[in-house]
């Protein structure tokens, strides 16, 4: 049985959308506590404030996810540096990643299981 033109499109979509997925580099936290303990990085966490002051990973600076855009002139990123993003668990980093991709910032890393894996592995929380 044949698409219809408009199931093609809605694939095509979604293909374009997972291609935009795998283009963004992940790491575990594994390696982002590694990655820390050798050097100095831009870590974003854009949980909500509350969930921030909670708990987060030690050099990681508030930056919620509602305000990614708005705050990018104070955070004076270099669109080619490593810029390292982590949430709860992968979700909303995972979107501020693309946001970030689609205004070019081109070494955009989502941190997959966020701060609750970096808890769970039991690494320092502030």
């Amino acid at each position: 049985m044949a698409c219809s033109p408009e199931n093609e499109k809605q694939e095509q979509k979604h293909e374009k959308k997972t291609k935009q997925v795998q283009d963004i580099k992940e790491i575990d936290v594994t390696t982002l506590y590694k990655t820390i303990t050798q050097k100095s990085i831009t870590l974003i966490d854009v949980r909500t404030p509350q969930e921030y002051t909670q708990a987060h990973v030690p050099s990681a600076q508030s930056v919620p996810l509602q305000t990614l855009e708005a705050r990018l002139p104070t955070l004076a990123l270099n669109k080619k540096q490593n810029i390292y993003l982590i949430c709860a668990v992968g979700g909303r980093s995972l979107q501020a990643a693309k946001r970030l991709q689609k205004l070019g910032y081109s070494q955009v890393i989502n941190v997959r299981g966020g701060t609750r894996g970096w808890q769970k592995k039991g690494y320092p929380v502030e």
